[in-house]
């Protein structure tokens, strides 16, 4: 079966988030009500398999490659892949 898998990478709520620290003030200038902006990184890919062995693999990849254990943590999110859903 066909999956595609989603992982969003993000700083731990502890870890100060520079870049969404820059980006607030320009965002609360254009009149918005923007609190609390959280950077992150968003990995997007089709994988074949078991289901369990689909995410078994994502939470590797997520934990071993996207983030730092240190300063991020992830969401992991597998679908059913449909034909140009990707």
């Amino acid at each position: 079966m066909k999956f595609k898998v989603t992982i969003k990478v993000f700083p731990k709520k502890d870890v100060l988030d520079l870049q969404a620290r820059a980006i607030e003030p320009v965002l609360q200038s254009k009149q918005s009500h923007i609190k609390n902006c959280q950077t992150g990184k968003l990995f997007v890919y089709e994988d074949e398999g078991r289901l369990d062995h689909v995410h078994l693999m994502a939470q590797q990849f997520a934990r071993q490659i996207f983030s730092s254990q240190v300063s991020e943590e992830y969401e992991i999110k597998v679908e059913n892949y449909l034909e140009n859903n990707l």
